[in-house]
């Protein structure tokens, strides 16, 4: 392969293994930009008649030695028994990509398959936000890497992420990757943004605010603040908002951001750094905690509620 920066000697083919959320915006993204994708799916797949940007190939194809390019974009959980059984059905100078680090570093890839390049590319944003960002041409970052053995394939990865739309690209280790990625989801994007938001709202319910009213408050509010810090940074944010919002704010901190928080926040960086939660992510089955969880929000008010009055969050 030619590996020129955004050049049009570049072989722009990328085998693509599931079609997922993030497969489907993955294809849609590079197609725009010219290239060729391939779907390598299980016998008998029920994604195979979804795929519209691009082939849909088997698994077990003897296409898939040939692929040069190979984004395992199924579910990190699955990847080991993936390159268990695939591995060796892969060029050797193939290079795997991975949207997260967190497969690399849980499992152990560097030690399990020496020999085999990996690369890091990870978009910043869900897949339904990376295929809005990108039509629209709006910024969005992307953290990338390359281990060792795919030093050759760096201009190439840069092409592959212009195209996905990343407009902003950062290099950070795999582990470095991993470890930012799951501290935010566990103490902010996951936890403190669904679940405060849930019981301030219910908070307000309970004590005779009308439903509507705290959704708008608590849950709609929490959309646009959000986009204002961003966009703003916080000095800008904390000189723009009144007096009120400002003192009651800085006082909220105070009482619900103390010592107590602190604590969790060191506890909870200490597992993903000593590498107890790949521990307890192993452990847990995933589809029993969705259930519970789907469940609990279902019944929620804050569901109902948002079932209700959903058109008003519509960009």
């Amino acid at each position: 392969m030619n590996n020129r920066k955004h050049g049009c000697d570049l072989k722009k083919r990328l085998a693509i293994i599931g079609h997922g959320s993030q497969g489907l915006a993955w294809s849609q993204n590079l197609s725009r930009q010219g290239w060729e994708i391939a779907f390598y799916l299980r016998a008998g797949s029920a994604s195979a008649h979804k795929v519209t940007t691009g082939l849909a190939l088997s698994i077990d194809d003897p296409k898939l030695k040939e692929e040069e390019l190979v984004a395992l974009l199924i579910p990190d959980e699955q990847h080991p028994a993936f390159l268990e059984k695939y591995e060796e059905k892969l060029s050797p100078k193939a290079l795997v990509i991975l949207a997260h680090g967190y497969s690399y570093e849980a499992f152990q890839f560097e030690t399990l398959y020496p020999k085999r390049g990996f690369a890091l590319c990870a978009p910043k944003a869900i897949a339904s936000e990376l295929s809005k960002r990108a039509a629209r041409g709006a910024q969005l970052a992307g953290v990338w890497h390359l281990n060792k053995q795919a030093q050759t394939f760096e201009d190439t990865l840069k092409t592959l992420m212009h195209d996905l739309g990343l407009t902003y690209t950062l290099n950070a280790s795999f582990e470095a990757e991993t470890k930012a990625d799951l501290f935010s989801e566990q103490t902010l994007l996951c936890s403190l943004l669904p679940y405060g938001a849930a019981k301030a709202f219910q908070h307000l319910v309970d004590r005779g605010i009308s439903r509507e009213l705290a959704f708008i408050e608590c849950w709609m509010e929490m959309k646009l603040i959000a986009d204002t810090l961003v966009s703003m940074g916080p000095l800008e944010f904390f000189n723009l908002i009144s007096p009120n919002a400002l003192i009651g704010g800085h006082q909220a901190s105070k009482k619900l951001l103390g010592a107590e928080f602190d604590k969790g926040l060191e506890e909870l960086y200490t597992q993903i750094n000593d590498g107890s939660f790949y521990k307890t992510c192993r452990q847990t089955n995933a589809e029993t905690v969705r259930s519970e969880i789907s469940r609990d929000w279902g019944q929620s008010d804050l569901q109902k509620t948002f079932e209700e009055l959903k058109k008003l969050v519509q960009d």
